[in-house]
């Protein structure tokens, strides 16, 4: 398979995973199981319905996957957020919660928004989650805290909407994992990448990258040192040099994935149209918020 169709095929499926998956951090039942366990509630919509995630509860929970762990080490592994504000989340939480208890609040509330909105589990969802299993299988933990910290959960629950939910937070944590070892090692800071992705994704600079928790200096500060490299314009736009630069970080993570698009074969297909209306139902529903990944270039 050459680079093109690895690229096709590897964000096709990252695309049509995240609204089925990525609802979770949205999903009404998630925030009311937070609340039984001491969090606040959601702090209000994004204004399309979309219910916003509490901070502290979306750190915990998240975190979760990676077990009972130090908040810096949450930190670390997500990346891209401001690491001081990942700690302080975390703190709270394992103030109120253990992570095998939110952990399973949080796989619990998923699926129930995926039955409410998406119906009962039937064939299809089943076969789905089969085809994510084999992608799963092929991919190795090396680097990747994430979706091994998810694979060391993995129960093989019989539920459909279960088995399918669990199945698809590894490929996109993997995916996740990938990208911050692409940027990480690629001369790039956290900030950096944040900055870059706007302008990639045809996002104004200094808007999605504050809901990770930086402020104006930090940005500021961040994009002159990409401004220097040569990689911004004087109009804040990505130069030539720029995009390309994004642009091979993200090729860097689509092969990563290689493994897992290579054990589908041409079941790729099969799964991202599978996957497609049950995501479209979850947006229509209100229980999924568009994000950068919409605005993703070369994707299919």
């Amino acid at each position: 398979m050459d680079d093109d169709e690895l690229r096709r095929r590897a964000r096709s499926l990252a695309a049509a995973l995240e609204p089925v998956i990525g609802q979770v951090f949205f999903a009404p039942e998630c925030h009311a199981a937070y609340v039984q366990l001491g969090f606040d509630p959601s702090p209000g919509s994004f204004g399309n319905g979309v219910a916003a995630p509490d901070g502290a509860a979306y750190f915990t929970s998240r975190g979760s996957l990676l077990g009972q762990v130090a908040p810096h080490v949450v930190a670390a592994a997500f990346g891209v957020f401001k690491p001081a504000v990942v700690v302080a989340g975390v703190r709270r939480g394992w103030a109120l919660t253990d992570a095998a208890t939110i952990f399973a609040a949080r796989r619990a509330g998923a699926v129930a928004q995926l039955e409410r909105v998406c119906g009962p589990a039937g064939p299809e969802v089943i076969g789905i989650a089969d085809l994510l299993a084999r992608a799963v299988d092929a991919l190795a933990e090396p680097g990747r805290p994430l979706f091994a910290g998810l694979r060391a959960r993995w129960d093989d629950p019989r539920d459909g909407w279960t088995r399918l939910f669990h199945l698809g937070d590894m490929l996109r944590e993997c995916r996740g994992d990938a990208h911050v070892c692409a940027w990480s090692t690629g001369g790039v800071d956290a900030v950096e990448i944040g900055l870059l992705s706007e302008a990639y994704m045809g996002l104004p600079l200094r808007t999605y990258i504050r809901t990770r928790g930086w402020d104006d200096a930090e940005l500021d500060a961040a994009f002159v040192r990409l401004r220097d490299r040569g990689w911004f314009g004087a109009a804040e736009a990505l130069t030539p040099a720029g995009r390309d630069a994004r642009e091979a970080i993200e090729r860097a993570t689509d092969r990563a994935m290689a493994p897992a698009i290579d054990a589908l074969g041409g079941a790729v297909d099969e799964v991202v149209a599978a996957l497609r209306p049950w995501g479209e139902a979850m947006r229509a529903a209100g229980g999924y918020v568009g994000g950068p990944i919409d605005l993703w270039p070369n994707r299919d």
